[in-house]
Order: structure tokens, then C-alpha cells, then sequence
């Protein structure tokens, strides 16, 4: 490009032909630089967009039946609630997406009867205890357990539901599932049969 152009000066340049230098070649010429402005026209709209985020309800779950087993009079019988399945038996499940979540679910229990429930085929719900075992969580709740052991005052489930797990410090929907043993402690003066009883679960 170079020499070509030179030699046309060069030509031109004898023939009496006056040329104006050119100031650069269009190889060595920069790219066109647009210029525009990235702010908002007083004309532009705006539109303001509003969605809904759903809720639901705060609800627990727990096995409709369970054998725990057996035992002679004078033994302890202790069954996990889920019979063996794996995975939590009893799960909370909160989806009221509250900014500041919390629950307390309770467990209350009548006495284990066979036969026609007489005194001597009845096992009272103050020889029946209640383990939590290890709790699993999903989303932010921090879940506490309390024990209600056999034979004592903090573990009698006779009267008022008895709180078992406590979820606090919650936000958004969560859950917390646990698996307990229900431990029954035979008197030794039962008589034999298969004993029936209600174990009720509730969260509030």
C-alpha cells in the first residue's frame, strides 16, 4: 500500500497536480467511537412489579400403629415408634414461612390395657417413657428434645400434653424429624396379653 501510493504521488506530482497529504492511511485509523448516555429519559416508564410469596400451615406426622415388641413381667419393653423403618417416624413439617418461626410439639398417652382393661390388665401410663433420639432438621430451626422418662413426675404423660421437641430461632419453612423409643416398663404382677394403648403427638 505504501509503495502504490507513493508512486501515484509521484505521478501526479509531475503532471502539475497538487495533492493534500493525507493524515493517516485507513489501516493505521482508529474504530468510530459512539457516543451515547446510559441514563434513564425522563420519558422512559416505569413499571413497579409486585408477586406473592404462598404460605401454608404448621403440621406433624407420625405412624398410625407399632408393635415394640416383647417382654416378661418385671422387663422393660423399648421399641422405636417407626418400628425399625428408616428415616424419622415423627416429622414437623412448618410451611408458614414466618419471618421468626417457632413450634413446640407435645406427647400425651393413655394407659396400655388387655383383656377388658381390668386393673390387673392394665399397664398405667406413668410406667410408659418417652426418648427422642436424634432430631434431623431442614432449613434454619434450631430443634431441642425433652426427654420424658418412665416412672417420674417430668415424664408423666397422663395429663396435659408434655412437650418433646421445641423448634426456635426459625425462619422461613422448616422441618425437624426424630424417631422415638417408647419404653414400657412391665409391672411384675401384669398379667399376659397383647396391651393396647394411644400415644397422641400434637405441635402447636
Amino acid at each position: 500500500m505504501v509503495k502504490t501510493a507513493f508512486s501515484i504521488l509521484a505521478v501526479t506530482a509531475a503532471a502539475g497536480i497538487a495533492l493534500t497529504p493525507v493524515a493517516a492511511s485507513a489501516a493505521t485509523a482508529g474504530p468510530a467511537v459512539l457516543a451515547y448516555s446510559s441514563s434513564p429519559s425522563a420519558s422512559d416508564p416505569n413499571t413497579t412489579v409486585t408477586f406473592t410469596v404462598t404460605v401454608g400451615a404448621l403440621s406433624l406426622t407420625a405412624p398410625d400403629t407399632v408393635n415394640l415388641g416383647s417382654g416378661a413381667p418385671g422387663t422393660t419393653i423399648t421399641g422405636l415408634l417407626g418400628g425399625g423403618a428408616p428415616g424419622p417416624s415423627v416429622v414437623v413439617t412448618d410451611d408458614r414461612a414466618l419471618l421468626a418461626a417457632s413450634w413446640i410439639a407435645t406427647a400425651s398417652a393413655s394407659s396400655w390395657t388387655t383383656g377388658s382393661g381390668t386393673p390387673a390388665e392394665t399397664i398405667p401410663v406413668t410406667d410408659v417413657g418417652y426418648s427422642v433420639g436424634p432430631i434431623t432438621t431442614t432449613g434454619t430451626i434450631t430443634a431441642t428434645a425433652t426427654n420424658r422418662p418412665a416412672g417420674t413426675a417430668a415424664g408423666d404423660l397422663s395429663g396435659a400434653p408434655q412437650a418433646v421437641v421445641t423448634g426456635t430461632a426459625g425462619v422461613g419453612d422448616n422441618t425437624a424429624g426424630w424417631d422415638p423409643a417408647i419404653s414400657v416398663a412391665v409391672p411384675a404382677f401384669a398379667v399376659g396379653g397383647i396391651y393396647t394403648g394411644t400415644l397422641t403427638q400434637s405441635v402447636s
